[in-house]
């Protein structure tokens, strides 16, 4: 237990904070005080997620952004970066994250920028860190699910329910669910060669 505890640096304790591997309020407290990491008085956690494996590259100068700016990141092996917002107030934590992607934006080429970047909301205890982790990884395979393009950035209360819209697919594959009405708008569109359903669709969307 107490290896598991150990920490190199400020971005080996961001991992180990976000997915509860401590086993103390103590220990966290010394691995803290370790790598001179201080908490600040509001927080929100950053998820940013490559969408394609041959641009694992560009998630290192991602990471160089994190350090330019002082903010904590840890970068594994994976496809993801993931990001410690801080701030004095809600609000200095919303304008750190605008910081944050206008200078990825400023360091990285436009045809580089195929990424998501996903926030959770914003807290202030140590231990609502993971809560705002697991709501940054939702907003992403929310994103995801939907197939959205239109912008790289979400976070967690933007998206609402649609963040309920992958349970409910998922429910009505599982018990073969159609909706009579769309099924008659799919049938009127079959026998007059009309585009009922696609207009539905981009009224919804707008």
């Amino acid at each position: 237990h107490e290896q598991a505890d150990v920490v190199e640096d400020a971005s080996s304790l961001l991992w180990k904070l976000v997915n509860n591997e401590f086993t103390s309020l103590s220990a966290i407290d010394q691995a803290m005080k370790r790598v001179h990491f201080h908490l600040p008085n509001y927080f929100r956690i950053v998820v940013i997620s490559i969408k394609e494996a041959k641009d694992v590259p560009m998630l290192e100068k991602i990471a160089h952004v994190f350090r330019a700016l002082h903010f904590s990141a840890y970068l594994g092996k994976g496809t993801e970066i993931i990001g410690l917002i801080p701030g004095r107030s809600e609000a200095e934590v919303e304008v750190a994250l605008q910081r944050l992607i206008a200078e990825m934006k400023e360091q990285i080429t436009s045809a580089e920028q195929q990424y998501i970047i996903a926030t959770g909301n914003t807290y202030q205890a140590l231990h609502d860190m993971r809560q705002s982790y697991l709501q940054a990884l939702e907003t992403i395979e929310t994103v995801t699910f939907l197939n959205l393009s239109a912008q790289t950035g979400y976070d967690y209360d933007e998206l609402s329910m649609y963040r309920h819209l992958k349970t409910m697919y998922k429910t009505n594959v599982s018990e073969q669910y159609r909706n009579k009405k769309i099924v008659a708008l799919m049938q009127k569109d079959f026998v007059s060669k009309s585009e009922l359903v696609k207009t539905l669709y981009y009224f919804l969307k707008n």
